[in-house]
């Protein structure tokens, strides 16, 4: 890992939170790892597939996770005089412009990334969680996998060949197809019976809008099959 860049990533996001208002302000450990998991995401799609921090990233039972990069936390907010109170870090004034410091060191398309989190999540760690569940890296493995950030590969498209020129006859066919298709529909049969409204029809309708019965209490395993994570359906493109 590039512990330098991981640092200036870490310091950036401590110092720009800290301009916020409120409880706002304050960053938990879990927040600035999946932080810079997505920066490193934004960066690797433009990069061949490498990450700006370096960090090992992992599919652990806390997602995308990067130890190293973790325990750089606590360091770099001492370094920048940040206060902790239990998981939650907040950097008081940026009298020494840690953020403008964080800001030459970071390239665009992070920086970016990093402000899109800081404005989207906040402190909505279940919609934090989700995005980065639905990033690529994180569909293409399995739990305890490495994660894999090469973009995937947009499969080439076939140049369109134009229709070839409508012969008289099939243009006479179409035309009448498209007026049978304008031509309002034939007015439905009435019923083979007609409606009964009686003593059996009332006694449906009861049963069909009474409460539901309780759902009885079971208990059980539930196995899922390894195969799930290789599954189809979550090797396509990332989810906004």
């Amino acid at each position: 890992m590039d512990t330098a860049r991981a640092d200036h990533v870490i310091q950036y996001v401590l110092a720009a939170a800290g301009e916020r208002d409120g409880g706002e302000r304050e960053v938990t450990v879990t927040q600035l790892v999946k932080y810079a998991y997505l920066a490193d995401v934004a960066y690797a799609a433009q990069h061949d597939g490498a990450t700006f921090t370096g960090a090992a990233w992992s599919f652990s039972h806390l997602g995308p996770h990067a130890a190293e990069l973790e325990a750089r936390v606590a360091p770099v907010a001492r370094r920048i005089g940040a206060t902790t109170r239990a998981s939650y870090y907040l950097l008081e004034h940026d009298d020494l412009g840690h953020r403008r410091a964080a800001t030459q060191a970071l390239p665009a398309v992070v920086l970016t990334a990093l402000l899109q989190c800081l404005r989207a999540f906040s402190h909505d760690t279940n919609a934090l969680l989700a995005r980065v569940y639905a990033t690529a890296p994180m569909r293409r493995a399995a739990p305890g996998d490495a994660l894999d950030f090469t973009p995937a590969v947009v499969p080439a498209v076939a140049p369109v060949t134009p229709p070839a020129a409508l012969t008289p006859q099939a243009r006479a066919a179409l035309k009448a197809m498209r007026a049978r298709a304008a031509a309002p529909p034939a007015p439905a049969p009435p019923p083979a019976y007609p409606p009964r409204y009686d003593d059996d029809f009332t006694s449906a309708q009861q049963r069909l809008d009474a409460p539901e019965r309780a759902l009885a209490a079971m208990q059980g395993t539930l196995t899922i099959d390894p195969a799930v994570w290789a599954a189809p359906g979550r090797q396509g493109r990332d989810v906004p």
